[in-house]
């Protein structure tokens, strides 16, 4: 009966090998997989730049503190209305929440609109930066700036990141 096996499949050692070599062919044309992690959301790296330890001590690698200090940047823009954020106050981790949550809500439903369905903090900052260098947050850097001369914002984080960019546009 092996023998007879044998002539109709062909050696059973070379059909064994034969079979390998296609499913290591076929494993080497698929790509490989992305590993995908849970997403950060915006209000939340708004709320830990805001209301949790303070940035140069805390022990977070120095890219992240950069994406996370040009994220909150970018998400100022898009509080329409101004803000104040009291550090003193007794609700100052409420209202920072309320805040993110309000800038979130705004930067995606603007993402959105130009057809951009990232909402991970990094890649949420990375299209907004193509933005900013295409020029389509002009004028939310324009109605910023005007808020900042207004006294309508009054922001514990006293350095405003756009302002070189926005003077170079």
């Amino acid at each position: 009966m092996d023998i007879l096996e044998a002539n109709v499949e062909g050696n059973t050692q070379q059909h064994k090998s034969g079979k390998r070599q296609n499913d290591h062919e076929q494993e080497q044309d698929k790509p490989p997989k992305r590993r995908r992690t849970s997403v950060t959301h915006l209000h939340t790296t708004w709320y830990s730049w805001y209301a949790q330890e303070p940035r140069w001590l805390s022990g977070a690698p120095k890219h992240q503190r950069s994406n996370s200090k040009q994220l909150v940047a970018y998400m100022k823009l898009f509080i329409a209305e101004g803000f104040v954020l009291e550090p003193s106050a007794g609700d100052f981790r409420e209202r920072v929440l309320a805040l993110g949550k309000q800038a979130e809500k705004a930067v995606l439903d603007f993402l959105r609109k130009r057809e951009i369905t990232s909402r991970g903090s990094t890649a949420v900052r990375k299209r907004l930066h193509d933005l900013h260098v295409a020029g389509a947050l002009n004028d939310l850097i324009a109605r910023h700036r005007k808020l900042l001369q207004a006294r309508a914002i009054q922001d514990p984080d006293c350095q405003d990141l756009l302002e070189p960019v926005a003077a170079a546009l």
